[in-house]
């Protein structure tokens, strides 16, 4: 019941932050903002807390299932907390009434023309955009990022509806 009440409150957190990001003006840009650099910190102190409480019994324990879930825990938080953070600092954008430019550490840089959209649809499991364009290119938007807001106004004036 209280790990619900817990999904419960962090769910509406998000889709609180979620809703006040639509509606920030970042003038054309795109980024994340502190609040994923914040998790990313989050789940790196989880890593360290259990580094730092489940490791040194790592050494004493005989049984290999109980070293190896240890472990697994340890390397799952570390490199959850690598992927925000370099989400955080190499996924920038920028988007006015002709274009729009995504750049991103996964996908590389990406420069397409509105006037090029072939496609644009909602992501629900993965809370993104998916932008399809003549050239073949796909740009993907996530919703936690500011200036998604300025990004749907533009898509939703050429026709396209969510």
């Amino acid at each position: 019941m209280s790990s619900f009440i817990v999904s419960l409150v962090l769910g509406g957190l998000f889709f609180l932050y979620e809703y006040k990001v639509r509606k920030h003006d970042t003038k054309g840009e795109l980024f994340y903002g502190i609040a994923l650099l914040l998790f990313g910190v989050l789940i790196a102190a989880v890593a360290v807390f259990i580094s730092k409480f489940f490791g040194p019994a790592l050494f004493e324990s005989d049984d290999l299932i109980d070293i190896v879930a240890v472990l697994f825990l340890i390397v799952s938080f570390a490199a959850g907390a690598l992927l925000f953070f370099l989400e955080y600092f190499f996924t920038k954008g920028k988007c006015d009434d002709e274009s729009i430019y995504l750049k991103t550490l996964w996908g590389g840089v990406r420069h397409e023309k509105w006037n090029d959209l072939i496609s644009a649809e909602y992501n629900t499991s993965g809370s993104y955009y998916k932008l399809k364009f003549q050239s073949g290119a796909t740009i993907k938007i996530n919703t936690i990022m500011k200036g998604v807001g300025g990004v749907l106004e533009i898509i939703e004036s050429k026709g396209y509806d969510f």
